[in-house]
């Protein structure tokens, strides 16, 4: 049978005559079919695509040493922009994947699980936490207030995060929370490696 096909946000989410339904832009729209006397809707919601390998830097715009004695380590990392990157699967709005903090340098340094979803503004909302690559520093971050947009125009996700660190050294073990900033996340080139 040949139903009849409308969207109540075609900008949003358009439907072709044979009831493909194509995504346009972020946001909420309702899919209606009709034959006849019967009619049926679904609705669904249009969430950006942040599937894939990204790369990146961010800065750490605020420092406060939480727990732990000694100097403080603050100083050295208010200001400082480090690379960093992330692999992410998406299904829906649930995301889940990877995220690696390398040093300065480039070697990885801490690398652990995230999960998260895509909030009904488009915004990325991450947690989870990292765990140190090199045993002989061991050390763990915690992730937590992450928002990223993606700009559908630029491919490029901003936004900010907090990063909470343990880590032990000559004074025993130290905490720390770190406000940072999200300069650039890209994702990579399909293909790329």
């Amino acid at each position: 049978m040949t139903a009849s096909w409308s969207s109540d946000a075609a900008s949003v989410a358009a439907v072709s005559p044979t009831g493909q339904v194509a995504g346009l832009r972020t946001g909420q729209a309702t899919i209606r079919a009709s034959y006849e006397s019967w009619v049926t809707s679904r609705a669904l919601r249009v969430v950006p695509d942040v599937e894939g390998t990204w790369a990146g830097q961010y800065r750490t715009v605020g420092c406060t040493r939480t727990s732990g004695g000694g100097p403080s380590s603050c100083r050295f990392v208010v200001g400082a922009v480090f690379p960093f990157g992330a692999v992410l699967r998406q299904v829906g709005e649930d995301v889940s994947g990877t995220l690696d903090l390398p040093t300065t340098s480039g070697r990885p340094f801490e690398s652990g699980p995230v999960r998260g979803r895509v909030d009904p503004s488009g915004a990325l909302t991450l947690e989870g936490t990292t765990y140190s690559v090199d045993l002989t520093h061991q050390g763990e971050t915690t992730l937590s207030d992450w928002d990223t947009t993606l700009d559908g125009a630029t491919g490029v996700m901003t936004g900010r995060f907090v990063k909470n660190t343990a880590f032990q050294n000559l004074w025993g073990l130290r905490e720390n929370r770190e406000e940072c900033e999200v300069l650039r996340l890209s994702r990579s080139p399909a293909g790329a490696p």
